[in-house]
């Protein structure tokens, strides 16, 4: 199976975030919030879904595609305080002791720029556990809940062996100084 690649400049719009014509509804024959992604990862990540249930998993998406307008509320929201923003332990970080320039690095250790997100994309998602969630939770998308004893690291170690069977990778795997895993 493929991985999805969007490269051609004049696809430029789906680059940024800028439409929403290379997208569907993964969610459309449920009720429910609609969960947008690229159309050529529906059918690999159905089928890794089902896997993941046979497993004991429940897999579900709580990201898929953002556009330019939300990556950019997003971004806005971290910097006026409105979101936290936090270091790689997951610990909140004062923005307001930190100068303009690294306030920006603190924000992109976790959300790409608006225009530059994979998430523009659709073929990036965040994902979790919905089986290993407690009712009350609230999801922060951090190394805590996916390593170690956190409640989805049972599931993302089994995902790490079966990723590629379905056409899927980590792009961040690892932090390498850009966005962190």
């Amino acid at each position: 199976k493929a991985i999805i690649a969007v490269t051609a400049m004049n696809d430029i719009d789906i680059l940024t975030g800028s439409t929403e014509r290379h997208l569907t509804d993964l969610y459309a024959d449920q009720s429910g919030a609609a969960m947008l992604v690229h159309r050529d990862i529906v059918a690999p990540l159905t089928e890794l879904q089902q896997s993941a249930a046979t497993a004991g998993f429940d897999l579900r998406l709580c990201s898929g595609f953002r556009s330019l307008d939300r990556q950019l509320h997003i971004w806005n929201a971290k910097l006026s305080g409105l979101r936290p923003v936090v270091d790689e332990n997951g610990t909140a970080i004062n923005l307001e002791a930190l100068s303009p320039w690294q306030q920006i690095q603190a924000v992109m250790s976790w959300s790409a720029l608006p225009g530059a997100s994979r998430h523009h994309w659709g073929t990036d998602i965040d994902i979790y556990d919905r089986a290993a969630m407690p009712a009350d939770y609230q999801l922060q998308l951090i190394p805590a809940e996916v390593e170690g004893q956190g409640m989805f690291a049972p599931m993302h170690s089994w995902l790490d062996s079966r990723l590629a069977d379905y056409g899927f990778y980590r792009p961040y795997g690892a932090d390498t100084g850009g966005i962190a895993p």
